[in-house]
């Protein structure tokens, strides 16, 4: 197993650096901005705020039922952080099937305009049409069923910076002392994880397994992948 690759040292001119920054982003995903993750009490929605924008994901599998997609808001939100005042701002909803990995790529037959809600720790999801694979006991997001939606409860925030999706297989890695060491288990193509931090040609990841029937449900690996191995499924960011 080779090191982490390392970073330009403090003698680079500005020249160098830029040149050096522009060689690192070919081919695997840069300028990640540092946001807040957000995970909740179903562990299937996965939340990434980022100046001033959310992005995030929903996966739960069940019975052979699959409802997964990607969302995203169209512009800067900003939302005051007053309990009992209910947030809203609409987003798009758009899935990737096998091989497909960046935004670019997605069936825009599947893309579904949508309304995500936030009240302090309380979040919802209502789409227009059901999201493929969606309904039932995987996940209510039409606002069209009569049904109230799927609430999701905030666990937990933490300092992040993104959410991507992952290529073909790749291993997961320990890091002890700066020193990484490769483990058994690995990730496989499509499998989407949350950035917490990067640095050095690899990114430390949290991957949510989606499968209800896996004991205990919702089950969360952390590691270090090589950050060549990771897509961004989004579109870019628009900037304020």
């Amino acid at each position: 197993m080779g090191s982490p690759e390392k970073g330009p040292t403090a003698t680079n001119t500005p020249c160098q650096k830029l040149s050096l920054a522009i060689i690192l982003c070919l081919g695997i995903p840069c300028n990640l901005s540092a946001g807040e993750l957000a995970v909740f009490s179903n562990p299937g929605l996965v939340v990434f705020r980022s100046e001033g924008q959310i992005q995030g994901y929903y996966s739960a599998l069940e019975a052979g039922r699959s409802c997964e997609f990607f969302f995203n808001t169209h512009s800067q939100v900003s939302w005051p952080a007053t309990r009992g005042q209910v947030n809203s701002a609409e987003i798009g909803t758009f899935a990737l099937g096998l091989g497909e990995r960046k935004h670019s790529q997605r069936n825009s037959d599947f893309y579904i305009s949508g309304v995500i809600k936030n009240n302090a720790d309380e979040w919802s999801i209502q789409t227009d049409v059901e999201p493929p694979g969606c309904g039932g006991g995987v996940g209510v997001f039409s606002k069209n069923t009569g049904l109230p939606p799927f609430r999701f409860f905030e666990k937990s925030t933490f300092r992040g910076k993104g959410i991507r999706v992952v290529n073909g297989k790749t291993y997961l890695y320990n890091k002890i002392k700066g020193r990484l060491s490769k483990r058994k288990e690995y990730l496989t193509e499509n499998d989407i994880v949350s950035i917490i931090s990067d640095g050095g040609g690899y990114s430390n990841i949290r991957y949510v397994n989606p499968d209800y029937f896996v004991v205990p449900a919702g089950k969360v690996t952390i590691g270090w992948v090589r950050t060549r191995d990771l897509v961004d499924p989004f579109p870019p960011m628009s900037r304020p």
